[in-house]
């Protein structure tokens, strides 16, 4: 195989979100929770560590071959919570769900996962409540068939 040559960067296409603000979670077996998002973590894509293919027979570098699979990561978000939910959140933690990420624009991630964890931070006087909340991807569905994320984008996007 020949040796690598450079690729120019092209302007790309479509529309970037132009601030964080706003991004909800929303979990199908309870949509209207009262949990109001304050800082909000999209669930990531990770191909995996890199396989080490190096040999005796490599002279100058060592040599790697990218996994074939890859997963969500977890999401999270920061949120102020009404106390008389905890008994939704204990009944949410570890329950097979969708949860979708609705960004400003209207573009949504939808995925199979649940709330792993649930943690309340610290009650300070002066300051509101909050809690933050761990999404786990499960990548699979109830029926343990494999399904990524249905992303769905907004015109323009």
């Amino acid at each position: 195989m020949a040796a690598p040559t450079a690729t120019a960067r092209l302007d790309p296409a479509g529309l970037r979100l132009l601030d964080g603000y706003r991004a909800l979670y929303t979990f199908a077996r309870r949509p209207a929770i009262a949990l109001w998002e304050i800082e909000v973590t999209p669930p990531g894509v990770d191909g995996g560590e890199a396989i080490d293919t190096t040999t005796m027979h490599n002279d100058l570098w060592r040599t790697k071959f990218h996994r074939s699979l890859q997963e969500l990561t977890d999401g999270k978000f920061t949120c102020a919570y009404d106390p008389a939910v905890l008994d939704n959140i204990v009944d949410q933690i570890n329950a097979p769900d969708v949860i979708t990420v609705t960004f400003r624009d209207g573009s949504t991630w939808a995925f199979h996962g649940y709330l792993r964890m649930w943690e309340p931070d610290a009650l300070k006087e002066g300051e509101m409540p909050t809690a933050t909340a761990t999404i786990t991807p499960t990548d699979e569905d109830t029926g343990h068939v494999e399904r990524g994320p249905a992303v769905s984008a907004v015109a323009g996007t």
